[in-house]
């Protein structure tokens, strides 16, 4: 199992995971609401194609992905692609202008395309951006009302994390290019508004990441690592870390946590690493019983 040292970090790394962070206004406006009288009943469902924990997923599930969403043949699979596969198959939100920072991060160079086993890298990152477990507000709404795709881009214009996405309004076409039958209704409009908190979430876990990597080399090393935890001066478990005994004890459990963490051996943690790190944290933390959001 792995430190207390991670906890600290995940929650600072993922302080955008709030049960207040999603929010739309407490009444939706009538004029937004359609009034159809039916709903096709594939507009109802969800538009995932898989339905298995991540971590249970096989090597020829992932080929099969993969193949899929691999539409040129090409071998390799662009951003735009992956947008698509992770709205198809983990029924998650990734911006194309994320999956290109994502991936070059993943890649350790500029290249934003991926390959099949680079695909699987992204199994950490895909977890966090279907959590849906963000709080949306529903007061006053019918879980029947359907809206259209103009009107739902009414309400997510008012959303919290969709400004944060979309801060100039841009963007949110890459939604409605996406496998989301019109109309829909209120739950799937939830669900959708859901995952624009996963998504802002992951980015918060990049930012943290960013923070961290102090020289910006894509890597984090043990010296980079001490220095963001005596940053960090709320937490009791690491007050005191000035003092040469403390620092010297905290070197020592970020040392360990790094080996614990850096699959490849090479003693520093790649954004690969930091996210499967991030991942296994925060089962454990499920797990444990503790209350993430209080």
């Amino acid at each position: 199992m792995l430190s207390k040292i991670n906890i600290i970090l995940l929650l600072c790394a993922v302080c955008c995971i709030d049960k207040s962070s999603t929010e739309v206004s407490r009444a939706i406006p009538v004029e937004l609401v359609e009034t159809a009288t039916s709903v096709r009943k594939e507009d109802e469902d969800s538009t995932s194609t898989v339905n298995i924990n991540l971590d249970e997923i096989t090597d020829d599930q992932w080929k099969s992905i993969f193949i899929k969403h691999d539409t040129d043949k090409s071998g390799l699979i662009s951003s735009k692609e992956l947008q698509k596969l992770v709205f198809d198959e983990f029924n998650g939100f990734l911006p194309v202008d994320h999956a290109d920072i994502y991936t070059k991060k993943i890649n350790l160079n500029d290249n934003t395309n991926i390959n099949l086993e680079q695909l699987k890298k992204w199994s950490p990152i895909i977890f966090f951006l279907t959590m849906k477990e963000s709080f949306v507000e529903n007061e006053n709404v019918n879980e029947n009302d359907t809206f259209s795709s103009e009107s739902f881009v009414e309400v997510i214009k008012r959303n919290t994390d969709a400004k944060i996405l979309f801060p100039d309004g841009e963007g949110i076409s890459e939604l409605l290019d996406l496998n989301v039958k019109w109309p829909i209704k209120w739950t799937r409009v939830e669900e959708i508004l859901k995952m624009f908190a996963d998504t802002v979430a992951v980015a918060n876990i990049y930012k943290g990441f960013c923070i961290i990597d102090e020289d910006h080399d894509g890597f984090i090393g043990v010296d980079e690592l001490v220095k963001a935890l005596s940053e960090i001066d709320s937490d009791k478990a690491i007050e005191e870390l000035d003092s040469e005994e403390s620092a010297i004890k905290a070197k020592k459990s970020v040392t360990k946590m790094i080996m614990e963490g850096d699959i490849n051996g090479d003693g520093l943690i790649e954004f690969y690493e930091y996210m499967l790190v991030m991942n296994n944290d925060y089962k454990q933390f499920k797990e444990s019983n503790m209350n993430f959001y209080n």
